[in-house]
């Protein structure tokens, strides 16, 4: 029997279902799933839906209201990477608990949510030597602080 709590999550949930028609579009797609998703990707919505032509605006609000409701966390694209959402629950249960169905929503386990997608930057060095390294997807501009104070503190040649 839910507690009555969690039938106040599920009646914001089901509120951000109906909030607009975009929501209600892109959560079918995700009920419909058969695999579920650790990170979804703004545009990868708006191209996997591209026969509704769902607009931008409304796959953020739809991700920012399911990351006030704790599904998961809104992050937003900087220096060229995609704005995203990271699933803290399984996408295709919160999808079909938005549409109405009685079910428990999975939390997913942390070794799930902590797989990171590596992307591999270069960065050219010197005229004829380049550097390679792969980052996470998701990487942070807090992150990129703590690294570049890394590389501050390697030796240098004499």
């Amino acid at each position: 029997m839910a507690t009555t709590k969690q039938h106040e999550e599920l009646k914001a949930l089901r509120a951000l279902y109906t909030d607009n028609e975009y929501a209600k579009v892109i959560l079918d797609d995700f009920a419909r799933r058969a695999n579920r998703q650790n990170t979804t990707g703004v545009e990868q919505i708006m191209s996997r839906l591209r026969s509704v032509e769902v607009p931008k605006w409304s796959v953020v609000k739809l991700f920012r209201g399911l990351d006030e409701q704790g599904y998961g966390r809104f992050i937003v694209g900087r220096r060229g990477g995609e704005s995203r959402f990271v699933w803290a629950a399984n996408a295709i249960e919160v999808a079909k608990a938005a549409q109405g169905e009685d079910l428990a929503i999975t939390s997913l386990s942390e070794p799930e949510t902590a797989e990171t997608e590596l992307v591999t930057h270069q960065f050219t060095l010197r005229p004829g030597m380049s550097v390679k390294i792969e980052l996470p997807l998701d990487f942070t501009e807090k992150e990129a602080d703590r690294f570049s104070q890394f590389l501050r503190a390697l030796p240098f040649a004499n």
